[in-house]
Formats: structure tokens, sequence, C-alpha cells
């Protein structure tokens, strides 16, 4: 949203949105890994599942990062891509229990 209304980096507002998705990610990673381990449910994909949430929190912020530049309105529709790639990853890690 920052980027489409064209308003500059900003190091420590833009350190605090990442900041913010690590921290949410940490707290979706606890309990998933306390609630997998208790049953030994597919341990083995939980580190998988935990990468590709990352990922895409990675690509979906670098995007956004792009989206300044010429043509940056590209990188608006590789985000709407990337969501449903990490959406797919993640239930195909889920049907493998």
């Amino acid at each position: 949203m920052r980027r489409s209304k064209n308003i500059p980096f900003d190091p420590v507002t833009d350190t605090g949105i990442v900041l913010h998705q690590i921290i949410t990610l940490a707290i979706w990673c606890v309990p998933n890994y306390y609630l997998v381990t208790k049953d030994h449910y597919n341990t083995e994909r939980l580190l998988p599942s935990i990468g590709v949430l990352a990922a895409v929190m990675f690509c979906f912020y670098t995007f956004q990062l792009a989206i300044n530049r010429p043509n940056g309105y590209h990188y608006a529709m590789w985000i709407k891509l990337v969501g449903p790639c990490g959406s797919i990853a993640l239930n195909y890690f889920k049907n493998q229990a």
C-alpha cells in the first residue's frame, strides 16, 4: 500500500513492518511446533512449511519495494501469483500426511 501511494522507503517504518511480519511468523510457528510434535504428526513437514511461509512473506515485501520502479505494476502481479503458489505448497505439505 505504501509503495502504490509513492511513499518513499523509510528505514524506521519499513523495518517495523518487517519485524511485525517476523513476529507474526514466530507466533504462528510456536503453537504449530507444539501441536505437531505433541502427537508426532508429520514433523518432517514442519520446517518446509515454515520455510514456504517465510519465503512468501519475503517475496511479498521484496516485490512491494520494487513497485515504485518503472513498470512497477508488474511486480504487483507477481505478488498476486506468489500468494496462491505459497498456498498450493502449504496444502501439498498438509496432504502428504
